[in-house]
């Protein structure tokens, strides 16, 4: 085992929640709005537990929130503080369990789901893993679950890179390289009112400019829902899909676009293809997409994103058309103003009642039948206490939409979790079977296609 980094620990030392985290922490007074997100690793056989167990300690030490707690008010405002836990304990935390036979990857979804739609115990450090063996072939699969209230996508990819190793030997894992989101000139994202101007009508105009930005970035819908896609319920479904980076970046690149923009496109086209399936035509589906603000000066840990709602292009659109549009909505949203939105509505939000904050948050994830994320994982293989991780599959939470999907690049392969609600996706084999399809029609139009010049980072 490598000794204790001597290096600044994950998270900054600031004991309060950011405003964005207490809207997370508070929001869940509405059941509906639990918001953790899970990572499902496959393992080649089952880790060293002894050995396990000491990687996970030590990465509770490199990340103290891991061995901390939120200490809320009673009335419940203001923002709530991390404090230590001082009843940590690891082995609550740190669990071992058996798949029963046979063990398939649908019965480890299955336990992910189930894993997921229980709540953490708010008294206690926000997060679980879980070593599962019994996975057919010899294999076995790691589940982490963190409340929402500690990370993002891209902070839980940090813990990845500490609790991981790069190889058999004991050597870090390596993220790759974060892109910068575009910034204002003085390269700072300022969070508030406009600036003043130099009278009060100009004033008037650009904080009303200001204002409808925000709206429209956290809650006003951006399309109408799809009226297929309309039942909602507390249940979900967890499936998975994989494939090969290289034909994700070449099918992008071959229409104009990025990697990420052909992802999301991809999934537009099975959306599209599963409302052909049922006779429904739909122009446009209503998206969320988190979009990293993260800058190499950020903090490890933490949240740090916006969010934007997008009209995605459904019937009639073919998958060039769908590239171009993810392409040039995503360009749009990463100016100044738009990055602010998420965090101007948590900062209102924030100092008001636990009920208010609730509302805050339904109004965010209202009216988006899909959120679709991605974030960038490792091109290196990774072990994990002895065991190879052989894929990563990533979940983020659906509240009060349809479906949510996370991809994140892990070897030579792109990782997609899905998580669907079966109430509004009521045949999700058909979703899967219309998703594969798309993606061999995809591969099957640009075989022959050349490819532009594109931004190998967007």
């Amino acid at each position: 085992m490598r000794p204790t980094p001597t290096g600044p620990p994950l998270w900054s030392a600031e004991p309060r929640m950011s405003a964005m985290e207490t809207m997370f922490w508070r929001g869940e007074t509405d059941p509906r709005i639990r918001v953790v997100i899970m990572a499902v690793e496959v393992l080649d056989r089952a880790p060293d537990w002894d050995h396990l167990v000491r990687r996970h300690d030590r990465l509770s030490r490199v990340a103290p929130r891991l061995r901390q707690r939120v200490a809320d008010s009673a009335v419940r405002l203001g923002r709530p503080r991390w404090e230590d836990d001082p009843h940590f304990d690891l082995g609550y935390h740190l669990r071992r369990v058996r798949l029963p036979e046979p063990g398939t990857l649908r019965r480890l979804l299955d336990l992910a789901r189930t894993a997921a739609l229980t709540p953490l115990d708010r008294t206690r450090p926000l997060w679980e893993a879980t070593l599962v063996e019994g996975l057919a072939g010899g294999g076995a699969a790691y589940v982490l679950k963190l409340h929402h209230s500690l990370c993002d996508g891209i902070g839980a990819a940090q813990l990845f890179a500490v609790l991981h190793d790069a190889g058999a030997s004991d050597s870090p894992v390596r993220l790759t390289p974060l892109p910068t989101p575009t910034a204002p000139p003085d390269g700072r994202h300022r969070v508030g009112a406009p600036r003043r101007s130099s009278g009060p009508v100009a004033a008037g105009v650009r904080a009303g400019r200001f204002a409808r930005t925000v709206l429209k970035a956290t809650m006003l819908p951006a399309a109408p829902p799809s009226p297929l896609l309309s039942g909602r319920s507390r249940a979900r479904f967890f499936d998975a899909v994989t494939l090969p980076t290289a034909d994700l970046r070449a099918a992008g690149r071959a229409v104009g676009g990025s990697m990420n923009d052909c992802y999301l496109a991809l999934l537009l086209g099975a959306f599209s293809r599963y409302h052909e399936h049922f006779g429904v035509e739909l122009a446009e589906l209503p998206v969320l997409m988190p979009i990293s603000t993260r800058t190499a000066e950020s903090d490890p840990g933490g949240n740090r994103f916006a969010s934007h709602r997008l009209a995605a292009p459904m019937s009639g659109a073919d998958f060039a058309r769908r590239v171009r549009g993810v392409r040039a909505a995503v360009a749009s949203a990463r100016d100044g103003t738009a990055l602010k939105a998420l965090a101007v509505l948590a900062r209102c939000a924030t100092p008001m009642p636990a009920p208010v904050i609730a509302f805050a948050e339904r109004m965010l994830f209202r009216g988006n039948d899909l959120l679709a994320s991605n974030f960038p994982g490792t091109a290196e293989s990774a072990w994990l206490a002895g065991a190879r991780v052989e894929a990563v599959y990533p979940f983020a939470p659906v509240v009060l939409g349809a479906a949510t999907a996370v991809m994140v690049s892990y070897g030579a392969n792109c990782h997609i979790g899905l998580n669907l609600d079966p109430a509004a996706i009521r045949r999700p084999e058909v979703f899967l079977d219309c998703l594969h399809r798309e993606w061999e029609d995809v591969l099957a139009q640009i075989r022959n296609t050349p490819s532009p010049d594109v931004d190998p980072h967007r």
